[in-house]
């Protein structure tokens, strides 16, 4: 009988420790991935977040445009963030465009700007996606119909 209470108590403890606060749990650095399609093909990003609890957060993604050529692009973002409800609110602060390459030749910055364009007025845009948890160390988004899956690192 002492055993089951020394189980119990352990695991009364253990569950303790797991974080159920959105708040919390999103602070720290993840890996997230999501692919869509488009009129013009598909579009892939793989992307390192880092969220710090001052509502802060940097991003560097790598962005692929597949189609008739696949155009990849690496973006580094500053941004803000915050949780409301089941919410996860983003807004872009600042935006640095790295290199681009067309069928993995590279492109020199001012060759690319039809391309990077758009990528540069990011800045100000504010997305709000539905997020949830799946533990402390999985979270998804959805934002417009597409779904990123993002894993704790």
């Amino acid at each position: 009988m002492r055993q089951f209470f020394i189980l119990a108590a352990f695991c009364i403890a253990l569950a303790g420790c797991q974080k159920t606060n959105p708040d919390e749990l999103i602070l720290g650095s993840w890996e997230c991935t999501n692919e869509w399609e488009n009129s013009g093909g598909a579009i892939k990003t793989v992307a390192s977040n880092d969220y710090v609890s001052s509502g802060k957060s940097t991003s560097r993604a790598d962005v692929s445009l597949i189609g008739e050529e696949t155009v990849s692009i690496t973006l580094m973002v500053n941004g803000l963030w915050k949780i409301v409800g089941t919410t996860l609110e983003e807004e872009v602060t600042a935006v640095s465009i790295g290199p681009v390459s067309i069928d993995g030749k590279l492109i020199p910055a001012d060759e690319a700007t039809d391309i990077t364009s758009w990528f540069a007025d990011m800045a100000g845009d504010v997305t709000a996606a539905e997020i949830a948890f799946f533990g402390n160390d999985r979270f998804q988004t959805t934002h417009e119909g597409r779904t990123a899956e993002c894993i704790r690192q």
